[in-house]
Order: structure tokens, then sequence, then C-alpha cells
């Protein structure tokens, strides 16, 4: 009998053992006599349970718990974690036998169960970890659209903005970045996600998309950019032609093109390069002169 119990013995891996609420861990035996023992000592007192953490994580998961419930019935829990994002799954079972099994080859075989068939209940730890109250809806709302590549969720966001500055009169081609943010978290609660900042660093699908944010952000001020500086360069002919003649503008006149025009050029940098452009292009169709 010894010899099968040290075979079953976890290797390589050490094991934090935590039990709470009058639990009573019998000492002097191996560690999966422990962990039977335990669990059969669980009873329904509030917060009644057993957790294993393992020194390393076993496919990512950081730990194995279970409670027993009032119905006779025990909930297990473990949660996967990976580098920045982590999910938490639940499963429920009348069958203690099939509570010491998940157990057993955890602890002995460092083997996480399949959990296709165990309930993901991130959105619950988010509940109990944060200050805020998040439900079921807000959690599957964030998970639904984080389905989305992120090249989709981006051109998703950036079309919002532009739609909805628009709409409420905001929408300025010229300056764009007075709002941009705003917009980007409107278009997160247009979406059914209404604690989005707040959730910013927990949560797998909440991670995932704050990591968006700023590229969203950045994605707009791009397209703006592009957007403003082909508007502002098709202006160039019409400079010209309002010039009658000229073979050279100075900056000054530029800007009085503009002016006159009522043409909104916020960016000195825009304005320069319209300025370039157009000079470059009354030299190419100035004549050569022969000798």
């Amino acid at each position: 009998m010894e010899d099968k119990v040290k075979k079953e013995e976890s290797k390589n891996m050490e094991f934090k053992f935590d039990a709470e609420n009058g639990i009573i861990i019998p000492s002097g035996i191996d560690g999966i006599h422990l962990i039977i023992a335990t669990i059969s000592c669980l009873n329904t007192d509030d917060n009644s349970f057993f957790v294993i953490y393992p020194s390393e994580a076993i496919n990512s998961s950081v730990f194995m718990a279970v409670q027993f419930n009032e119905n006779n019935t025990y909930t297990l829990e473990t949660r996967i974690k990976n580098e920045s994002t982590w999910k938490q799954y639940k499963y429920i079972t009348s069958d203690r036998n099939e509570v010491i099994t998940i157990f057993r080859n955890y602890y002995c075989h460092n083997i996480v169960p399949d959990l296709t068939s165990w309930k993901d209940i991130t959105y619950e730890i988010l509940n109990r970890e944060n200050s805020h109250e998040y439900d079921e809806d807000d959690y599957e709302k964030a998970k639904e659209l984080s389905s989305l590549s992120q090249d989709e969720l981006i051109n998703d966001i950036v079309q919002f903005i532009i739609e909805q500055s628009k709409k409420d009169g905001s929408y300025d081609e010229s300056n764009w970045t007075t709002h941009t943010h705003a917009y980007v978290e409107l278009y997160f609660k247009s979406k059914g996600i209404n604690h989005f900042y707040e959730l910013q660093n927990t949560g797998e699908y909440y991670i995932k998309l704050y990591n968006t944010y700023n590229k969203a952000a950045n994605a707009f001020y791009e397209k703006m950019e592009l957007q403003y500086y082909n508007k502002i360069m098709s202006y160039i002919d019409d400079c010209i032609r309002w010039g009658n003649g000229k073979v050279k503008f100075t900056k000054a006149e530029i800007d009085l093109f503009f002016h006159e025009k009522q043409i909104k050029v916020h960016r000195a940098e825009i304005k320069n390069m319209f300025y370039t452009k157009v000079n470059e292009k009354l030299k190419i169709k100035r004549p050569h002169k022969t000798t």
C-alpha cells in the first residue's frame, strides 16, 4: 500500500494547502490522503472550502478549489492565468468521488480537467474583487465584442467616432484630437459595456478591449490626418489659378489664399507642405530656358 501511495505522490511539484472554518487538516499522512480526508470533512458552513495551489501553474491553472453546498453538491473552481489575462471556471457535481478524482489527477499527475463543461465565471470574480458591481450581461458583451479581430474592432470604432461626432455636431476635420478618447469609451457603452474603464486591468476580454483603446484612437487620428492632408492638397490648382500667373508663392501669400477661400489649416506642417507642393508644381510648369 505504501508503494502505491508513493507512486501517487506529486513529483517535482510542491503544493500549498488552504482550508478554513473548522476543517481539520489531518497530520502525519501523505498528501493525497490529506486531500481525500479534507474533502470528506467539508460541511455546509459558510465558506467551508479547500484549495490547493501548485508551486508552478499546471497548464496555466494556478489553483484547484472545492466548496460543499447546502444542497449536498460540490462546487469546484480553477483559474487559468496567462501573462496578462485570466479566466475562472466552475463546475458543480454531487459526486464526491468525481471531486476526489479531479483533485487526485491535479495533485498526483498534474492534470487539469477538461473545462469544456465548466462554466466561465470570470464576471462573478470581477464582482468579488472590485468595488463596482458588474453583471453577467456586461461581461458577455465584452466577451462577444472581443471575438472580433483587432483590425475589425479598430475599423468599427473609427467609423463610430466619425458618425457619432457628425451626429452631435462636434465633427471637425481640421481639429479632431480633443474628444477622440471620449468617443472610444462611448463606443463601448453603445455595445453594452458600461464599466469598460474600471475593468482595464482585470479580465481577459476587458484587457483585450482596453489594449485596443489607444490603438483605435491612433487609427482615427491617422485616418483624419490623411483625409485632411488630401483635402488641403486638393486646393493646389485653385491656388495656382488664384495667383494669376505667379511663378512662386511666399508663405504670406499662401496664408492670404487660405484666408480668402476660408480654408481652415490649423496644422503648420500641412501648411508648409502645401507651400512646398505649390511651388514645386509651378517650377515644373515653368519652361526651361534655352541658350
